[in-house]
Protein backbone atom coordinates (compact mmCIF):
# COMPACT_ATOMS: atom_id res chain seq x y z
CA UNK A 1 0.00 0.00 0.00
CA UNK A 2 1.35 3.83 -1.18
CA UNK A 3 0.69 6.50 1.62
CA UNK A 4 1.66 9.81 0.51
CA UNK A 5 1.87 12.94 3.16
CA UNK A 6 1.76 16.69 2.39
CA UNK A 7 3.18 18.64 5.40
CA UNK A 8 3.84 21.93 5.57
CA UNK A 9 3.83 25.81 7.36
CA UNK A 10 0.26 27.41 6.69
CA UNK A 11 -0.81 28.84 3.82
CA UNK A 12 1.93 26.94 1.51
CA UNK A 13 -0.59 25.48 -0.48
CA UNK A 14 -0.94 21.67 1.07
CA UNK A 15 -5.32 21.57 0.55
CA UNK A 16 -4.63 23.01 -2.89
CA UNK A 17 -2.33 20.55 -4.36
CA UNK A 18 -4.63 17.74 -2.45
CA UNK A 19 -7.95 19.45 -4.37
CA UNK A 20 -5.85 19.21 -7.78
CA UNK A 21 -4.92 15.66 -7.14
CA UNK A 22 -8.48 14.73 -5.99
CA UNK A 23 -9.83 16.61 -9.28
CA UNK A 24 -7.29 14.89 -11.62
CA UNK A 25 -8.43 11.70 -10.04
CA UNK A 26 -12.08 12.11 -11.40
CA UNK A 27 -15.74 13.23 -9.48
CA UNK A 28 -17.56 10.66 -7.39
CA UNK A 29 -15.73 11.07 -4.02
CA UNK A 30 -17.74 9.46 -1.25
CA UNK A 31 -16.92 10.55 2.27
CA UNK A 32 -16.85 7.64 4.71
CA UNK A 33 -16.17 7.85 8.27
CA UNK A 34 -15.15 5.60 11.34
CA UNK A 35 -14.71 7.01 14.94
CA UNK A 36 -13.18 10.21 14.56
CA UNK A 37 -11.77 9.42 11.00
CA UNK A 38 -13.30 11.21 8.37
CA UNK A 39 -12.18 10.07 4.54
CA UNK A 40 -12.78 10.78 0.64
CA UNK A 41 -12.37 7.61 -1.03
CA UNK A 42 -12.87 6.76 -5.19
CA UNK A 43 -11.82 3.61 -6.03
CA UNK A 44 -8.60 2.79 -4.90
CA UNK A 45 -7.26 5.76 -3.30
CA UNK A 46 -8.57 6.88 -0.24
CA UNK A 47 -7.91 11.10 0.97
CA UNK A 48 -7.92 11.37 4.98
CA UNK A 49 -9.99 13.91 5.83
CA UNK A 50 -13.11 16.01 4.81
CA UNK A 51 -13.13 17.68 1.43
CA UNK A 52 -16.12 19.68 0.78
CA UNK A 53 -14.04 22.11 -1.22
CA UNK A 54 -14.56 25.02 1.67
CA UNK A 55 -12.38 27.14 3.26
CA UNK A 56 -11.90 24.57 6.00
CA UNK A 57 -10.99 21.56 4.04
CA UNK A 58 -8.92 18.20 4.42
CA UNK A 59 -7.61 17.12 7.73
CA UNK A 60 -8.29 20.71 9.65
CA UNK A 61 -11.64 19.21 10.06
CA UNK A 62 -10.66 16.67 11.96
CA UNK A 63 -10.18 15.91 15.81
CA UNK A 64 -7.35 16.74 17.16
CA UNK A 65 -7.23 13.31 18.47
CA UNK A 66 -7.43 11.58 15.04
CA UNK A 67 -4.00 10.06 14.64
CA UNK A 68 -4.64 6.69 16.54
CA UNK A 69 -7.87 6.06 14.41
CA UNK A 70 -5.92 7.35 11.23
CA UNK A 71 -2.91 4.66 12.68
CA UNK A 72 -5.51 1.66 13.29
CA UNK A 73 -7.37 2.58 9.64
CA UNK A 74 -4.00 2.40 7.48
CA UNK A 75 -3.13 -1.29 9.25
CA UNK A 76 -6.33 -2.52 8.57
CA UNK A 77 -6.20 -1.14 4.88
CA UNK A 78 -2.58 -2.76 4.13
CA UNK A 79 -3.69 -5.71 4.95
CA UNK A 80 -6.49 -6.42 3.01
CA UNK A 81 -6.25 -4.20 -0.16
CA UNK A 82 -4.19 -2.29 -2.63
CA UNK A 83 -5.06 1.04 -1.61
CA UNK A 84 -3.03 4.45 -1.82
CA UNK A 85 -3.85 6.54 1.11
CA UNK A 86 -3.02 10.45 1.11
CA UNK A 87 -3.15 12.83 3.66
CA UNK A 88 -1.98 16.48 4.09
CA UNK A 89 -1.89 19.02 7.05
CA UNK A 90 -0.90 19.46 10.81
CA UNK A 91 -3.31 16.60 12.72
CA UNK A 92 -1.41 14.11 10.84
CA UNK A 93 1.60 15.33 9.27
CA UNK A 94 4.17 14.82 12.25
CA UNK A 95 6.86 12.80 13.51
CA UNK A 96 5.17 10.46 15.66
CA UNK A 97 2.96 9.52 12.87
CA UNK A 98 5.37 9.19 10.51
CA UNK A 99 6.99 7.30 12.89
CA UNK A 100 3.98 4.59 13.55
CA UNK A 101 3.14 4.46 9.68
CA UNK A 102 6.69 4.49 8.16
CA UNK A 103 8.46 1.47 9.14
CA UNK A 104 5.69 -1.14 8.44
CA UNK A 105 7.05 -3.22 5.69
CA UNK A 106 2.84 -3.64 3.99
CA UNK A 107 3.69 0.17 3.69
CA UNK A 108 5.56 2.83 1.42
CA UNK A 109 5.57 5.82 2.54
CA UNK A 110 6.17 9.09 0.66
CA UNK A 111 6.21 12.39 3.21
CA UNK A 112 6.28 15.97 0.83
CA UNK A 113 7.13 19.10 2.72
CA UNK A 114 6.35 22.07 0.64
CA UNK A 115 7.51 24.72 1.38
CA UNK A 116 6.92 28.82 -0.82
CA UNK A 117 9.16 32.39 -0.16
CA UNK A 118 8.19 33.80 2.99
CA UNK A 119 6.94 37.00 1.04
CA UNK A 120 4.15 34.56 -0.71
CA UNK A 121 2.70 33.02 2.36
CA UNK A 122 2.65 36.34 3.84
CA UNK A 123 0.51 37.49 0.56
CA UNK A 124 -1.27 34.20 1.07
CA UNK A 125 -2.04 34.67 4.86
CA UNK A 126 -3.72 38.48 3.82
CA UNK A 127 -5.92 36.81 0.69
CA UNK A 128 -7.02 34.32 3.13
CA UNK A 129 -7.84 36.47 5.93
CA UNK A 130 -6.60 33.96 8.71
CA UNK A 131 -6.14 34.97 12.46
CA UNK A 132 -3.07 32.75 13.27
CA UNK A 133 -0.71 34.31 15.51
CA UNK A 134 2.85 35.22 14.02
CA UNK A 135 4.38 32.62 16.91
CA UNK A 136 1.77 29.87 15.90
CA UNK A 137 3.28 30.25 12.13
CA UNK A 138 6.82 30.35 13.75
CA UNK A 139 6.11 27.11 15.35
CA UNK A 140 4.90 25.15 12.41
CA UNK A 141 7.62 26.74 10.15
CA UNK A 142 10.15 25.54 12.57
CA UNK A 143 8.21 22.03 13.10
CA UNK A 144 8.53 21.62 9.09
CA UNK A 145 12.15 22.63 8.60
CA UNK A 146 13.09 20.17 11.03
CA UNK A 147 10.85 16.91 9.07
CA UNK A 148 12.17 18.12 6.12
CA UNK A 149 15.57 16.99 7.58
CA UNK A 150 14.12 13.17 8.01
CA UNK A 151 15.69 10.80 5.72
CA UNK A 152 12.50 10.06 3.24
CA UNK A 153 10.68 13.09 3.07
CA UNK A 154 11.34 15.44 -0.08
CA UNK A 155 11.23 18.95 -0.19
CA UNK A 156 9.08 20.77 -3.25
CA UNK A 157 8.45 24.76 -3.84
CA UNK A 158 5.33 26.18 -4.37
CA UNK A 159 5.65 29.41 -5.66
CA UNK A 160 4.19 29.80 -8.77
CA UNK A 161 0.59 29.01 -9.52
CA UNK A 162 1.69 26.43 -11.72
CA UNK A 163 3.95 24.05 -8.91
CA UNK A 164 0.09 23.05 -8.14
CA UNK A 165 0.05 21.07 -11.17
CA UNK A 166 3.82 20.10 -10.59
CA UNK A 167 3.18 18.81 -7.19
CA UNK A 168 -0.10 17.38 -8.07
CA UNK A 169 1.38 15.37 -10.71
CA UNK A 170 4.31 13.95 -8.57
CA UNK A 171 1.68 12.84 -5.98
CA UNK A 172 -0.12 11.28 -8.68
CA UNK A 173 2.63 9.75 -9.93
CA UNK A 174 3.90 8.13 -6.59
CA UNK A 175 0.28 6.13 -6.56
CA UNK A 176 0.25 5.26 -10.19
CA UNK A 177 -2.00 7.41 -11.52
CA UNK A 178 -0.85 9.45 -14.27
CA UNK A 179 -2.35 7.33 -17.34
CA UNK A 180 -4.10 9.65 -19.46
CA UNK A 181 -7.58 8.83 -17.61
CA UNK A 182 -6.28 10.58 -14.39
CA UNK A 183 -5.42 13.38 -16.63
CA UNK A 184 -8.76 14.24 -18.01
CA UNK A 185 -10.97 13.17 -15.02
CA UNK A 186 -11.28 9.42 -15.79
CA UNK A 187 -10.31 6.66 -13.39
Amino acid sequence: MRVVGIGGEPAVGKTAVMHRVMGRIGPGWSEQKRGPLVWMALGDVIVLGRYQFGKFDGTDRLSMAVQPAAVDAIGAWAQTSKLSVLFEGDRLFNGSFLDAIGPRVDVELHAIVLTAPADEIAERHRAREDSQSEMFIKGRRTKYARLAEREHVTTMVNAEPEDIDRIAWHVLSLIGRTGITDLIGGT
